[in-house]
C-alpha cells in the first residue's frame, strides 16, 4: 500500500505539472511493481478520473478555461472512453504495449519539431473538437492514458494553443475520458477499487503542487520538461518491447 500511495503523490504532481492524466508515468510504475497491463490499465483511468476532476477546478481558477467550447473535446473523450474498457479485454499485451510505445513516439516527435506557441492550422469547431476528442481517447484510454499525451502535442501544433493553456486544456480532457473509462471499468468487474483509490486520492496533493510549480516556469521550459518526460517514457516502454 505505502509504494502507492508515494505513486499516487508523484504521479499527481506529473498530472498537474504536465496537463496528462497521470497514466504516462503511472502505467510502467505498476507493470515494474508487477500488476498486467489490463489491472494496471484500469487502476490509472480511477487514479486519472480523480486526478483531472481537481487539477481541472485549480486550472480554471487560474486560467478561466474557455469550457464551453473544450466540453466537445470532452463529449468526444467520453464516447470514447467508454468503449476503451471492450478494446483492452480483447486484445493482447503485446498489441496493448506497442500502442503505447507508438503514441509517445508522436508526442516526442511534435515536441520536438513545435515551439511552445504553436502555429494554427485549423479553427475550432464544434464536430472537429468532438471527433479529435473520440479518435484520442478510444485507443488511448484502452492502454491507460487519458489521452493528453496525445492531445496537448495536437493543440500546440494545429490549434495554436500556447503550451500552459495546451496542457490545461488536455487536463479537462482526462477529466472526461477517465469518467467514461471508469464507469466501463466498474460494469466489466474486472476493477481494483481499492488500489485504484489509494492511487486516487494519494494524488490530490501532488496535483495541487504540480499546477502551482506550472504557473512558476516559463512556456519553453515547460515544452523541454514534458519532452524530457516522454523520452524517458519512450526509452523504458522501448526496453520492455524490445530488449526484455
Amino acid at each position: 500500500m505505502e509504494i502507492l500511495i508515494v505513486a499516487g503523490l508523484g504521479v499527481g504532481f506529473v498530472a498537474g505539472f504536465f496537463g496528462v492524466g497521470g497514466g504516462t508515468v503511472l502505467v510502467p510504475i505498476l507493470l515494474f511493481i508487477g500488476y498486467p497491463i489490463q489491472q494496471a490499465v484500469g487502476m490509472t483511468v480511477v487514479q486519472m478520473f480523480i486526478s483531472s476532476t481537481v487539477g481541472t477546478f485549480l486550472n480554471h481558477k487560474k486560467q478561466k478555461l474557455d469550457l464551453a467550447t473544450l466540453s466537445f473535446l470532452g463529449l468526444g473523450g467520453l464516447a470514447g472512453g467508454f468503449l476503451s474498457p471492450y478494446v483492452v479485454l480483447h486484445t493482447s499485451t503485446a498489441f496493448l504495449e506497442t500502442l503505447f510505445f507508438l503514441f509517445i513516439l508522436f508526442a516526442i516527435i511534435k515536441f520536438w519539431f513545435t515551439p511552445h506557441v504553436g502555429t494554427k492550422h485549423f479553427e475550432e469547431s464544434r464536430k472537429l473538437f468532438f471527433f479529435v476528442g473520440f479518435c484520442i481517447a478510444l485507443p488511448s484510454t484502452s492502454v491507460g492514458l487519458g489521452g493528453a499525451v496525445v492531445l496537448t502535442p495536437f493543440l500546440l501544433a494545429f490549434m495554436g494553443y500556447d503550451i500552459k493553456k495546451a496542457t490545461s486544456a488536455s487536463l479537462f480532457f482526462v477529466l472526461f475520458s477517465s469518467l467514461a473509462g471508469t464507469i466501463s471499468w466498474i460494469l466489466s468487474g474486472e476493477l481494483l477499487y481499492k488500489e485504484g483509490l489509494i492511487l486516487g486520492l494519494s494524488s490530490i496533493l501532488g496535483v495541487w503542487l504540480g499546477i502551482f510549480m506550472k504557473h512558476k516556469v516559463s512556456g519553453e521550459l515547460l515544452r523541454l520538461l514534458l519532452l524530457f518526460l516522454y523520452i524517458v517514457i519512450f526509452t523504458y516502454i522501448s526496453n520492455k518491447l524490445f530488449l526484455s
